[in-house]
């Protein structure tokens, strides 16, 4: 497909959280993630069964670079190959390679952000971008709720659903003079219990959540879209005595077949 005019390819960049994705089912022009997801979901195994591949790519380079950063994802990830003018097997047509290069831009400019963010005064310090590809359920890594251990986590879902979180400005609310925390953050870092729903409810209570949407009209609880860029601030940041609290998030259920592809960007170890 051609590569979409500027203002919808910085549209699919959402970084101010707008979306391009088209269905593909309606028939309607697809975004550049949206075509590379059939190369990337199918690839080397597309005689296999799709309940039999639940996790079909995995891929991740540590980067200081983000151009080459995304270059090496990109080839190892099976998006992206070199072109080679003595080899035709490897020889595309000129719209592919300007597809290709289009992609490569988008996922640049991603991980150009994050090293914006995470070190303003050097842009060059060293990350890991990682793309996970699944089918299914298996792509609900983490189902409960939970702050990373991390600085701060960049999580970027190319398709399918992203993740759910309660940003920070919604944690609390005053209902009739009451004051009402969406989470709990005592249970939060101390529950010791390995069931998942029944930890879910204590960290963040159901009750609480609809009593805010019932006084507010808003849900505190934010399902990001494929291609929202969320920051996560995690552990490793965080300033209890200042009221600088990691971010609290959770996986999206995932029906059977459902294909989602995640970027996520950390800093090095």
């Amino acid at each position: 497909m051609p590569v979409p005019n500027p203002e919808i390819w910085m549209q699919s960049l959402n970084l101010n959280n707008n979306s391009c994705h088209k269905d593909v089912a309606t028939g309607g022009t697809q975004s550049l993630w949206d075509s590379t997801a059939n190369i990337f979901l199918m690839g080397k195994h597309q005689k296999e069964n799709l309940k039999q591949r639940s996790r079909v790519v995995s891929a991740d380079v540590t980067f200081q670079d983000p151009s080459i950063g995304a270059h090496v994802l990109m080839e190892k990830s099976g998006l992206f190959k070199p072109q080679s003018e003595n080899d035709e097997s490897t020889r595309t047509l000129p719209e592919t390679r300007m597809h290709d290069q289009a992609t490569l831009q988008h996922l640049t400019k991603v991980l150009s952000y994050y090293q914006s963010i995470v070190s303003p005064q050097n842009n060059y310090i060293s990350c890991r971008a990682k793309l996970v590809s699944t089918i299914g359920s298996v792509g609900t890594k983490c189902p409960r709720w939970h702050a990373d251990h991390v600085p701060v986590r960049l999580v970027m879902s190319l398709i399918g659903p992203g993740c759910e979180y309660i940003p920070f400005t919604m944690e609390t609310h005053s209902i009739n003079g009451e004051s009402r925390h969406i989470i709990n953050r005592s249970v939060l870092n101390n529950l010791e219990i390995d069931d998942t729903i029944l930890a879910n409810e204590f960290i963040v209570p159901p009750n609480d959540v609809r009593l805010v949407k019932m006084h507010t009209n808003i849900d505190p609880v934010i399902c990001a879209k494929a291609g929202d860029a969320v920051l996560l601030m995690g552990k490793a940041w965080e300033e209890e005595d200042n009221g600088v609290l990691a971010a609290v998030h959770r996986s999206p259920k995932l029906t059977e077949g459902e294909p989602r592809i995640l970027l996520t960007v950390d800093v090095a170890d």
